[in-house]
């Protein structure tokens, strides 16, 4: 696969697989993310990158998440600690 720039695999992905998979709950909230929503709205669905790929993360399955658009961004390239 491409780089895109960044080191690490770059792995092509469906993200409606990804949603189905996060049972269509924000990874970061905790919160249902409703199906219906698109972007640009802020509760629409998104992919995140679990270790962000400024910190050495690849675009993988087993790094994203399915999330809320506002909660991705208010994440932002951080790391949040699973309880």
């Amino acid at each position: 696969m491409r780089k895109l720039g960044l080191e690490g695999e770059i792995e092509r992905l469906d993200p409606q697989e990804i949603y189905e998979r996060d049972a269509w709950v924000c990874q970061i909230c905790r919160s249902p993310v409703d199906r219906r929503r698109v972007w640009p709205d802020m509760w629409s669905p998104t992919l995140d990158h679990k270790i962000p790929l400024t910190a050495g993360g690849e675009h993988t399955r087993e790094n994203v998440q399915l999330s809320h658009w506002l909660c991705n961004l208010h994440k932002g390239d951080r790391f949040l600690i699973e309880s």
